[in-house]
């Protein structure tokens, strides 16, 4: 069966892509390695809208389809276990989501809080960079030193986790569960609560409506981080051009003692970050 190309296009706005799969259409988010299958194009962009807006809702929600294929399934409370009793389609479950009901698997409360079983630096960062990512931690704060093989393969499972993202946005805005930002709080690690450089190159580079990319990437090269390599061709570029440039340029505003220099010819010739910043900077004199 032919997809409308205007499905096609709605779907790609979402981070779906839409494919033929036998007599159904298949809808797969890679952002959340979820599929989706419906009667048509139409509808299977429905179904996966729909559980996009669910797990907007509660982040903790997976789909389960019934079988391979099928087009009704159940919800699942990846964080307690809990399913819905009902098998229903993504919208069905969407549109019922007062009334459903669901099955009996309570935690033994007898039993201590799960231990958290990834691995972890002195400030709780993740030293799998895929985990990190998903945690909403990000790239420049590597917890290995630059340079070592630890840390270059920490950045790559970063950057793999990052391109299963349709657009950088959807990470800048995740919620880092309350878990973790305990976590992070108590060994000292910023990014629960923002990161001040992030802040000010926000206020640099924002327009009403967007980034000014131009404007960044002047800053980058101001302080030698070149963006030229990075690709521009696919869906959510310019939110992974702007997560990548300031992560480089952390590394080197700590190496130049918090100093962000700006374009030879701009009215402020640099800005200086604080002793906070840089002593809560996990990077190490190589």
């Amino acid at each position: 069966m032919a997809i409308h190309h205007q499905i096609k296009k709605q779907a790609e706005r979402y981070g779906f892509t839409l494919e033929e799969s036998g007599e159904l259409v298949r809808a797969f988010m890679p952002s959340r390695g979820v599929q989706i299958f419906g009667v048509s194009g139409k509808d299977a962009f429905n179904q996966a809208l729909s559980y996009h807006n669910i797990a907007e809702r509660d982040s903790d929600m997976v789909f389960e389809p019934l079988t391979v294929g099928s087009t009704v399934g159940w919800l699942r409370n990846a964080n307690n276990g809990h399913r819905t009793e009902q098998v229903m389609t993504p919208t069905e479950l969407y549109r019922s989501w007062g009334e459903l009901t669901w099955t009996a698997n309570e935690p033994d409360p007898e039993q201590d809080e799960p231990v958290d079983t990834v691995e972890r630096s002195e400030k709780g960062v993740p030293l799998n960079g895929g985990i990190a990512h998903k945690e909403g931690i990000m790239a420049g704060d590597n917890p290995f030193e630059e340079g070592t093989e630890e840390g270059d393969q920490w950045d790559e499972e970063w950057d793999e986790a990052a391109e299963a993202v349709p657009d950088e946005e959807d990470v800048e805005k995740s919620v880092v569960s309350e878990k973790y930002r305990a976590i992070y709080k108590e060994r000292g690690h910023p990014t629960h609560c923002g990161d001040d450089l992030a802040v000010l190159l926000n206020n640099l580079c924002l327009t009403k409506e967007n980034t000014d990319i131009s404007r960044f990437e002047a800053i980058c090269d101001a302080n030698g981080v070149s963006l030229a390599k990075y690709d521009r061709t696919r869906n959510g570029w310019q939110g992974r051009l702007r997560m990548t440039g300031r992560n480089l340029l952390a590394r080197k505003v700590w190496a130049n003692d918090g100093v962000l220099n700006m374009p030879a010819d701009w009215e402020q010739p640099y800005y200086q970050m604080s002793q906070e910043w840089l002593s809560t900077r996990p990077f190490k004199k190589g």
